[in-house]
This record gives C-alpha cells, sequence and structure tokens, in this order.
C-alpha cells in the first residue's frame, strides 16, 4: 500500500501505480454512470492547504474529493494564521487536532511537506501537491494515467521533456516515475542553466543540445513551464533571456514534422502560449492537455481512496 502519506514518487512500486491506473478507471466508469463510489471518504475531513497559486491540482482535488462524499475545508494563504505570525507546523496540527484527517498540501518551500508529515506521523495522511522545485507526485501519476490510455505501451515509449527541468518539480517525479514504469527512451531538452546539476536526477535520460535532434521518433513531447517565479532563489540568479529561448526551445509546428506520426502534446499547466509552445498547437488534435486535465480527477479519486483505505491497494 502507498503508506500513512503520499510524499514523493520513490514511495512507489510499479505494481502500486498499476493498481492506482486500474483503480483509477473504475472511479471513472462509476462518475461516467453517475455512480457515488463506496470509498469510506464519507467521514473524511480533508482539508486544502495551498500556499501556492493553483487551479488544475486545488481544483480537481476539490472534485475527486467531493465526489467520494469527503466534506472539503479550502484554506488559502491569506485566510490562514499564518498571516498573523502563527508557524505553518501549528496551523497544520491545530487542523488535525478539529479533525482533519487528510490533508493536501502545496507550498513554495521544498522538502516542507515532508517536514510536517513527519510532525503529524499518523494523526492524518499528508498529500504532496507541490513542494517548491521538489516533487509533485499526484501530477506525475495523472501524466502516467494519461499516456496509458494514449499509446500502445509504456515500455515502448520515446517521450521528450522540453523547457526548464531545473525547477520543475512535476519533471523531477515524471523523470522517476517514467524509469520506474520501464521507459527507456526519455529524451531532455533545455538550456544549460535550466538543467539539474545533479546527474543522478537525470539517471535513465539522454540529454540532448538542440531540440530537433531529440525530436526524431517521439511519441511524445511533454513541454514544461518555464517557472520564472523560481529563477532567483538560494543558488543565485538564472540568467534568462526569453526572445532566446523562443527562437531555441519553444514547440512550432514545423517541429512536428520530426516527430512520430502520431505524436502527442502534453503540458501541466498553465500554459504560456507564444513563449514555450506556439498558439496554433495548443488546440491542435495532437495536443492531449485537456485529457491530462480530466483524466486528474479520477487518478486523485484512486490516490485519496488508496490513503483512506490502504487495503485498496495492497
Amino acid at each position: 500500500m502507498i503508506g500513512q502519506h503520499l510524499l514523493s514518487v520513490d514511495q512507489l512500486t510499479k505494481q502500486q501505480v498499476v493498481t492506482l491506473m486500474d483503480n483509477a478507471d473504475t472511479m471513472r466508469e462509476l462518475d461516467h454512470k453517475h455512480i457515488i463510489a463506496s470509498s469510506g471518504l464519507a467521514h473524511t475531513n480533508l482539508g486544502l492547504l495551498f500556499f501556492e497559486h493553483s487551479t488544475r491540482t486545488r481544483i480537481s482535488f476539490e472534485i475527486a474529493a467531493r465526489r467520494l462524499g469527503a466534506n472539503v475545508i479550502l484554506l488559502q494563504e491569506a485566510m490562514s494564521s499564518t498571516q498573523k505570525g502563527e508557524s505553518l507546523t501549528d496551523t497544520v496540527c491545530n487542523l488535525v487536532a478539529m479533525g482533519i484527517n487528510l490533508l493536501v498540501i502545496r507550498h513554495m518551500q521544498q522538502g516542507i511537506v515532508q517536514q510536517l508529515a513527519e510532525q503529524v506521523g499518523r494523526k492524518a495522511c499528508i498529500v504532496n501537491a507541490g513542494d517548491g522545485a521538489g516533487e509533485h507526485p499526484t501530477q506525475a501519476l495523472q501524466d502516467i494515467y494519461t499516456l496509458s490510455h494514449c499509446v500502445n505501451s509504456l515500455q515502448s515509449l520515446r517521450i521528450l521533456i522540453l523547457g526548464d527541468i531545473l525547477h520543475s518539480r512535476v519533471a523531477h517525479s515524471l523523470i522517476k516515475l517514467l524509469v520506474l514504469m520501464g521507459v527507456t527512451d526519455i529524451r531532455i531538452v533545455a538550456p544549460k542553466n535550466l538543467l539539474l546539476s545533479d546527474e543522478k536526477q537525470l539517471k535513465g535520460t539522454v540529454v540532448h543540445d538542440r531540440l530537433t535532434e531529440a525530436l526524431p521518433g517521439v511519441d511524445v513531447i511533454y513541454i514544461l513551464r518555464l517557472q520564472q517565479e523560481r529563477f532567483s532563489d538560494q543558488v543565485g540568479t538564472v540568467i534568462f533571456d526569453q526572445s532566446s529561448y523562443i527562437k531555441n526551445y519553444r514547440l512550432n509546428p514545423s517541429h512536428l514534422s520530426l516527430a512520430g506520426n502520431q505524436v502527442h502534446i502534453m503540458h501541466p499547466g498553465p500554459v504560456n502560449q507564444g513563449v514555450e509552445i506556439s498558439h496554433q498547437l495548443v488546440d491542435s488534435d495532437q495536443s492531449i492537455i485537456l485529457k491530462q486535465v480530466s483524466l486528474g480527477i479520477p487518478m486523485r479519486m484512486a490516490i485519496l481512496t488508496a490513503l483512506s483505505s490502504p487495503n485498496m491497494i495492497a
């Protein structure tokens, strides 16, 4: 089973991921039939604690939890006592004392969600919904689930991940999960100053200098958002030339002729149209960006169910 918390892709086994995808299919089928899943969440108080802006992740968790019958409490930083000087740890401990037994947390500080999980222990379950430039495990699970619906085989998948690898918690989780699922053709393209400096985190991938070199034969092009809000951090300021990025790394229609015949385009959102990807491709037939969004709901239903009823993923 997943365990008390879901903080990192590192916790998962391949079989657990397969089980989550199967359970997500079940949730999706029940939802299409307008049947409420029996999951035990009817007596769950679920807190959504988002201290960074979010649309897709927050709302999909809220929809997923409500469809499972949970009582959902939304807490954003502007409405919390952290604005009065209370520590985040104290805020979380107070919420748990009020009976909130499942917490979905997003925060700008890398590693903070893991610290909170250690503090809470077994009093509540915590889900990492993104910790700075750390990880975003539920987005990676959502993406793998989407891929399973769009390609014939994950093992034979050829995927290109393009953009801001350095600051992308999405990429950090997705690369790990692709390797776990047996994907052997993972290509990376990014400006040198937006690549991970730790080669261990790129294990199982091949890094290319130029976009045109990496495109031939790929089945999926996964585009990352440029996270300019993280370009100045504890390791110094990233020098970024947007016009140069657009010239060398923006995905344009002309690039698709180099890729596979049935190439799919993915993006975790929000999309900076005209910078990371041309306007024409966002709504093109090759784009499965909105499919990613819609499939995030049944996957998060499966995740919440597994955490509240661990035997569901044994």
